[in-house]
């Protein structure tokens, strides 16, 4: 099993191919909002939900975790499982889509149980897109109602639409700052928050500690954590409605 190698058809469906083999705890990370179908020395395949809070522990021993990331909707439509059922923790593909597909996955025999909702990819689009957008407007677009936009994203996504824009937004703060590192220069945080719709820098380092456990310098460059101050932690945006 440490071999596997998805299908043409479901690597279609992969975004990104990662790898962890150091040993220990793992690293200072942020939250991922997506589905991984994971290969786990020992262990077989797994799949791990999408994350609001990075995951933290150690990696288990005896050899590298490989995890695949998959596309919004491909988790419902290769395996029927909807994305928001996948344990964050991660569960053995036979608890999830039974041994019969399981032997299927493994074997490379497994096919598709539907098609992608093409909608929900258009709303994820639409939200890396245009992220100062509210999740009513984005629902607007959608021409759905915002229960309707929730339980459809989370069956695809695997986080509710809010979470979903909180997420991407550190990720984008972070993108940002490696941008300003790459040009020689420090990362301006005050403006980063007001660029990427946090109320101000400490609003910033509170989602931060919030979901990654860290300050956004520790992910961007470590040697930028030391040299920040910490200002006063305020709630997030999230928390006053």
């Amino acid at each position: 099993m440490i071999g596997f190698t998805p299908t043409p058809g479901l690597r279609a469906h992969v975004v990104a191919r990662w790898l962890r083999d150091d040993v220990g705890p793992l690293p200072p990370s942020l939250p991922e909002p997506a589905v991984d179908l994971l290969v786990i020395p020992g262990r077989g395949l797994w799949l791990a939900g999408a994350e609001q809070v990075a995951r933290q522990g150690s990696l288990p021993p005896g050899g590298k975790l490989t995890g695949f990331r998959l596309r919004p909707g491909a988790c419902l439509a290769w395996f029927g499982v909807a994305a928001d059922e996948v344990p964050v923790g991660g569960a053995p593909i036979e608890e999830l889509l039974g041994a019969r597909d399981a032997r299927a996955l493994e074997a490379g025999r497994l096919e598709p149980k539907r098609e992608p909702d093409e909608l929900m990819l258009r709303v994820v689009r639409a939200m890396d897109a245009r992220p100062e957008l509210t999740v009513a407007e984005h629902a607007d677009l959608a021409c759905l109602s915002e229960r309707q936009l929730r339980r459809r994203f989370g069956q695809a996504v695997g986080l509710r639409p809010k979470a979903y824009l909180r997420v991407t937004r550190l990720h984008r703060a972070v993108d940002s700052a490696r941008e300003s590192l790459t040009l020689g220069k420090p990362p301006h945080w005050a403006d980063i928050a007001a660029r990427h719709g946090f109320y101000d820098q400490p609003h910033l380092l509170a989602e931060f500690r919030r979901s990654a456990g860290c300050l956004p310098g520790a992910l961007a460059d470590g040697r930028f954590l030391q040299a920040m101050a910490a200002p006063p932690s305020s709630r997030s945006a999230d928390d006053q409605h």
